[in-house]
């Protein structure tokens, strides 16, 4: 499984047990700073989870989090490199660089939370957006070049709530004139929709992995 060599029950059973651990973690940051401070998605940015200062017993749970869930999508972007040279070989290595990049991106957010090193920090966080963010949209465009009109659904369903989810952010940023407090404890508030983007997100890879595995089995049976 570490070489990326899963077959649909596996996969299935990896991402199923990793995500459920991992997400376990981040519910235990969550409980204890909900203990300790009280905690609202109205009212408390992702990175208040994950912060020593503002959840001084909690912080690690969510440190564990990052780094345990980047590390575990490392085996599943070699199975994207694997299962995206039967599409493309040559935008099957670009794009897995970007996955890769975004899967260390996230470990590395855990390791250097904001109040370690705010640079890191940040140039972290622009990795694994940035990282998922470019693959994923490569991935769009061979689908689109190549016709292959079975993995569009995912895409039907997720990239509009996504691009929607970051331009409400945005909409929001730019009303408050960056003031991320203007709206807090509001529909409104900067910090609902980072979360709402950030679960997206990870439903996003965990359905394009479940897709992927079925459409080139189906491929290669064809062959």
């Amino acid at each position: 499984m570490l070489k990326g060599d899963f077959n649909r029950k596996s996969l299935l059973l990896y991402l199923v047990f990793n995500y459920s651990l991992a997400l376990l973690f981040l519910a235990l940051a969550t409980i204890t700073l909900a203990m300790e401070k009280g905690f609202s998605f109205l009212v408390n940015d992702i990175s208040n989870t994950g912060s020593p200062g503002r959840n001084p017993r909690g912080w690690i749970f969510f440190s564990i989090f990052l780094v345990y869930g980047g590390i575990l999508m490392i085996p599943v972007d070699r199975f994207f490199f694997k299962r995206m040279k039967f599409l493309d070989m040559s935008a099957s290595m670009i794009i897995t660089l970007f996955y890769l990049t975004g899967s260390i991106g996230t470990a590395l957010v855990g390791i250097f939370p904001s109040e370690v090193s705010y640079f890191m920090h940040v140039l972290s966080a622009g990795l694994a957006f940035g990282g998922y963010g470019i693959g994923f949209l490569i991935f769009l465009g061979v689908v689109i070049r190549q016709k292959r009109w079975q993995f569009t659904w995912t895409y039907t369903i997720f990239l509009p709530v996504i691009a929607g989810l970051m331009i409400t952010q945005g909409y929001i940023i730019f009303t408050a004139n960056a003031d991320f407090d203007a709206f807090r404890g509001t529909i409104m508030s900067v910090s609902l929709w980072e979360w709402l983007l950030f679960f997206s997100v990870i439903l996003t890879l965990i359905f394009k992995a479940i897709l992927l595995q079925g459409a080139t089995d189906a491929q290669k049976t064809d062959r």
